[in-house]
């Protein structure tokens, strides 16, 4: 991957689960050390992160990824391969 690449954090715990606070980062270490501080203050350790390439979206796609993140893992996690048969 070229060019420049924001390193985003969302918590699972705060504010709206539709309107999640996407938090870019200049590093993978700068985000795991907000990441950490916020789990220490706040006891949430939930998140999605994603590594996202400039130009493939601002803030307003982060809802839609987090959405098709949960309904893929949602489907993985009900299927036959899992062995949970629901």
């Amino acid at each position: 991957m070229s060019g420049k690449v924001f390193y985003v954090l969302a918590c699972r715990l705060c504010g709206d689960p539709g309107k999640p606070l996407p938090m870019p980062f200049g590093s993978p270490a700068e985000r795991g050390k907000w990441a950490a501080a916020h789990t220490a203050a706040t006891g949430h350790g939930r998140w999605f992160v994603l590594d996202q390439p400039a130009g493939s979206g601002g803030p307003e796609v982060i809802p839609d990824l987090i959405r098709e993140h949960d309904q893929v893992v949602a489907a993985w996690r009900s299927g036959p391969e899992t062995g949970d048969q629901r």
